[in-house]
């Protein structure tokens, strides 16, 4: 790899790092009413940010705007 390459790379994962921890330190505890979206023994999807369980079809956490997606 190149130098300019390596250091184009160096900037994305820093931006990737900086936009998940802005998203961590901006989302606000999980509301109460965040329990009514799934049943008991529904599969859901935890976010690696703030924590929250979120349906399947969700692609995006409702408390703090993280992608599910890659």
């Amino acid at each position: 790899m190149h130098t300019e390459e390596l250091d184009s790379l160096r900037e994305a994962v820093l931006h990737t790092f900086n936009r998940e921890n802005m998203a961590a330190e901006n989302a606000l505890p999980i509301p109460e009413e965040a329990s009514l979206l799934l049943g008991e023994h529904e599969k859901a999807l935890t976010c690696p940010v703030c924590d929250a369980r979120c349906p399947t079809y969700f692609h995006y956490c409702f408390n703090c705007g993280t992608s599910f997606e890659p």
